[in-house]
């Protein structure tokens, strides 16, 4: 590992905050996340993106599709992808706010950066 090795992907995670949350018509509950997935390299990459640490009903990429285990997103060189995710956890599943942790890794599994974030299960959970 060379000194000059920079970061080639990075990942930025932010949660709704309105609202914190929505109850959805059978009780579960959805939290909405913008994510920003960065590729710094010289080439256009599929990336792969897996959300751990909860049990989530659905994760769904808004635009993209249900994300079952992990989702490849083709992110262009040298750019930024914005997308929006939302979790979606059952009813009475959760009762108080919950850590999840987005990856972010390379289709070569050289690199990945993951961040931490928090599932808010709603008053009536």
């Amino acid at each position: 590992l060379s000194l000059s090795f920079r970061h080639t992907l990075d990942l930025d995670v932010l949660r709704d905050r309105n609202p914190d949350y929505v109850t959805l018509a059978d009780g579960a509950v959805r939290n909405g996340y913008t994510l920003k997935l960065m590729n710094r390299d010289e080439q256009a990459r599929d990336l792969r993106l897996a959300v751990s640490g909860i049990q989530a009903r659905a994760v769904n990429v808004e635009g993209v599709g249900t994300m079952d285990g992990s989702m490849p997103l083709p992110v262009e060189a040298d750019k930024v992808r914005t997308l929006r995710v939302l979790v979606v956890v059952a009813k009475g599943s959760l009762s108080a706010s919950h850590g999840l942790t987005f990856t972010l890794s390379d289709a070569a599994g050289k690199e990945s950066r993951s961040v931490p974030a928090v599932f808010v299960p709603g008053a009536g959970s």
